[in-house]
This record gives structure tokens, sequence and C-alpha cells, in this order.
């Protein structure tokens, strides 16, 4: 409620109370949401959405997951050609196919 609310702060406080408490979830994949969306810190975004992927590899976000990450990388070629291969692989079919299409094939 307090990510939908604008509230990020106050998401991220009690996401990470529920991570404390071993109850992980999609934890991750919200504070990599919040990190990119509401708060501007793209490093960070880049953290939780690899320990979402980490966590839950086969996850119901992991195909959304991988894709924010090929986002943020996108100006950073050499991590950007790797996530897009790993994208690729998993999903050649997904939303983020073609923008994973385009970085892999960047010179």
């Amino acid at each position: 409620v307090a990510r939908l609310g604008g509230r990020p702060t106050r998401a991220t406080a009690a996401l990470m109370a529920m991570r404390s408490k071993g109850d992980i979830g999609d934890s991750a994949f919200l504070l990599g949401k919040i990190h990119a969306d509401q708060l501007g810190s793209p490093g960070a975004a880049v953290q939780w959405f690899e320990t979402y992927l980490s966590e839950s590899p086969n996850g119901p976000l992991a195909e959304q997951a991988l894709g924010r990450l090929l986002e943020l990388n996108r100006h950073t070629p050499k991590a950007g050609c790797s996530l897009a291969e790993r994208y690729l692989q998993r999903y050649p079919q997904g939303a983020y196919a073609a923008l994973a299409r385009r970085l892999r094939d960047e010179p």
C-alpha cells in the first residue's frame, strides 16, 4: 500500500522488515521496482532484481525481473549483451525479447 501510495521509504522499510523475519516472498522484486521507479537508484534496483532471480529463478516475476535488468543495463554494452543472451535463452518470445535482440546485436 505504501509503495502504491507514493511512500517508497515506508514501503522499503516494510519490505525489509518482512525479509528480516524470513518472509522473502516477492520482496526483492518489489524493492527493485521501488529503487528503479520511485527512488531513482538504478544500482540498488539492479542488486534487488538480481537478488530476486537468485532467490526465485523460476518465480512468477522472473521474466519481468530479467527484463527490468535489461532496461537498467542497456547503456552498459558488456552487461547488456550478457543479460540479453540470458533473457533470450529463457524467453525468446517474451515481452523484452525485442530489446534483448537489439542489445545482443549492437556492435
